[in-house]
């Protein structure tokens, strides 16, 4: 093999590895590992239970992908991030509608109530839940 073969099989392997690699970091990329709860919440560090549910339902809706949310949802994604549970969701729920955070959708499956966050809720917990908030 002259040495003008030699230099064109290489440059072959190059090109190929070059391939390799410029995928696999494309892959990477689109293998992005979506926002935890818990992380959620730590970035977000509601100082109250009420908050928290405020903050669960936006994570809900925002990575979830959900539209509406029972009291149930929100529970799931409580136990999961290993927070204590409202004793009273509904009541925390009511306490968001009230203040125009969530809105009432009706009953959905199996009757349960069905509630969607609202811009001024998503916009409560981008807000931040600081000292003069």
């Amino acid at each position: 093999m002259n040495i003008e073969q030699k230099v064109i099989d290489l440059e072959k392997r190059v090109s190929a590895i070059e391939k390799v690699i410029s995928s696999g970091a494309s892959s990477a990329e689109s293998r992005k590992r979506k926002t935890s709860v818990v992380e959620f919440l730590l970035e977000k560090a509601p100082k109250q239970m009420v908050d928290e549910v405020l903050v669960v339902a936006v994570y809900h809706d925002k990575f979830e992908s959900a539209e509406s949310f029972s009291g149930s949802d929100l529970r799931e994604l409580m136990i999961r991030a290993k927070l204590n549970l409202p004793k009273n969701m509904s009541a925390q729920i009511s306490t968001h509608v009230k203040k125009g955070h969530f809105g009432v959708l009706g009953s959905g499956k199996r009757g349960s109530q069905r509630w969607y966050v609202t811009n001024s809720g998503i916009q409560r917990v981008e807000k931040g839940f600081g000292a003069n908030v």
